[in-house]
């Protein structure tokens, strides 16, 4: 019988190197310390929030100097990491394939990333001078969790529910979670109570 063989990953000496590579990839990569990682797919839920937080940061942002990107863009953390946000805020058009300078970082939380998310993906965002927000919204209930850069550091903050309202304070505007969970339905928690006898 034969031996089943790995595919050999190539050889990467950089984020430019892997920008060329990844272009004619069917699967999603990162690039972390010089390493790939392959990204997980994402959920209806997962796009429905996508596609509504996008539409909600492009109705705030028309006309003025930031815009909302998706998640093809690549945020480039140093020559040998880049991530794939799920969408990114950056003020002024940098172009190519990748982007040095987000304002605002946006994560949709899944089981299979969460603790990525919020451990070595926070880190790697908050070390970019230019970000002032990073973004954690669930996908299993209205809910969104805020990291914002103050003079002190780094300010942290909960919202929930659907009357909430989530203030980008570097971009001068807010969103309320009503519209981006708009469309999505959650199970209600359950109150049930145990009875004793």
């Amino acid at each position: 019988m034969p031996e089943a063989t790995a595919t050999p990953q190539p050889v990467l000496a950089d984020l430019d190197d892997f920008l060329a590579w990844v272009e004619g990839q069917p699967e999603r990569y990162e690039f972390v310390s010089g390493r790939l990682v392959m990204m997980a797919g994402g959920s209806e839920d997962h796009n429905d929030i996508q596609v509504n937080l996008l539409t909600a940061l492009r109705q705030r942002l028309r006309g003025g100097a930031c815009k909302p990107n998706g998640s093809d863009l690549l945020v480039r953390i140093d020559d040998r990491t880049g991530r794939f946000p799920d969408a990114s805020v950056t003020c002024g058009r940098e172009g190519g394939h990748a982007v040095r300078a987000p304002v605002a970082v946006f994560e949709i939380l899944s089981p299979a990333t969460e603790l990525l998310d919020r451990t070595a993906k926070r880190r790697d965002y908050q070390r970019l001078a230019s970000l002032r927000h990073y973004v954690l919204i669930a996908q299993d209930a209205a809910r969104a969790e805020i990291y914002s850069r103050t003079e002190q550091g780094w300010r942290f903050e909960e919202l929930e529910g659907q009357s909430a309202v989530l203030a980008l304070d570097a971009l001068a505007i807010t969103l309320p979670l009503a519209e981006v969970y708009e469309g999505l339905a959650f199970a209600a928690p359950d109150d049930r109570t145990l009875s004793t006898g």
